[in-house]
């Protein structure tokens, strides 16, 4: 039980390697989160896993439906076909927006990083003073 209390993310494990590997990585204690592009395989590696080793499987996670149903597609024909293009357009526009957001994020973290080593450095050269910018930069905001 050498990774009790470890959670191992194993791709492949419907069969061949990746699925001997998922059985190792579950004798030897830790939870496994089973994925394949065959969800079925991957669904019965799961099962077999638990039945061998007389676990419970906690979770199934059908994340192909899930995302059909979020688009409102029917089959999974229509995540490669996708004629018209107003999905491919729907998800752009949602992805570009979710990284304008990390951007701005990241450009406020940028702001933030240079002014708190201006003070760093700021406080360094008046160490043993009465007066540290740090602190009173603090101080000035509440």
């Amino acid at each position: 039980m050498r990774l009790e209390g470890k959670v191992v993310a194993v791709t492949g494990a419907a069969n061949g390697i990746g699925k001997g590997i998922a059985f190792q990585f579950a004798r030897e204690g830790a939870s496994v989160a089973i994925s394949d592009v065959d969800e079925p395989g991957a669904i019965a590696t799961a099962n077999e896993i638990a039945e061998d080793l007389s676990l419970s499987v906690k979770t199934v996670a059908n994340y192909q439906t899930q995302i059909k149903e979020k688009l409102g597609i029917t089959s999974t024909a229509d995540l490669v076909k996708l004629d018209d293009g107003t999905r491919c357009n729907e998800a752009r526009d949602i992805a570009a927006h979710k990284l304008a957001v990390v951007r701005a994020r990241r450009r406020d973290l940028r702001r933030i990083e240079t002014v708190l080593a201006r003070l760093v450095r700021q406080c360094e050269t008046l160490r043993g003073t009465i007066r540290c910018p740090l602190i009173g930069a603090l101080q000035a905001r509440q």
